[in-house]
């Protein structure tokens, strides 16, 4: 069995791309490095991350096409809380506007409480 797996080409006719966010982590390397007054535009950055890969793949003279398939953003909430509830509409309500699909993890279970 190989160590590596092959290497693919990236002169590919079609370079798909999906992003995946995790919300919590984005969210707060955002307000550390930015600040917690910065307001994120949820249906640019899916594109724009996209288009970033797509430079550091599409690299010296390679041509290939690329194709932004959605953004995954994936959102932890307690549903025993009452304030989460306005964080689960919020993340719902993105989800409808942005190409791909949200995630959805109930934070309480994922933390393993009972």
């Amino acid at each position: 069995m190989p160590d590596r797996a092959p290497a693919v080409s990236a002169s590919l006719s079609v370079v798909r791309v999906r992003v995946f966010v995790d919300f919590w982590n984005f969210q707060l390397g955002v307000r550390h490095n930015i600040g917690p007054n910065f307001q994120l535009d949820w249906k640019k950055l899916g594109p724009w991350f996209a288009s970033e890969a797509g430079k550091l793949i599409l690299t010296n003279g390679d041509s290939g096409v690329l194709r932004y398939e959605g953004m995954h953003v994936y959102l932890s909430f307690d549903p025993r809380k009452p304030k989460d509830a306005g964080l689960k509409n919020l993340g719902v309500e993105y989800s409808r506007s942005l190409s791909g699909r949200a995630g959805f993890s109930d934070g309480a279970k994922a933390q393993g409480a009972a």
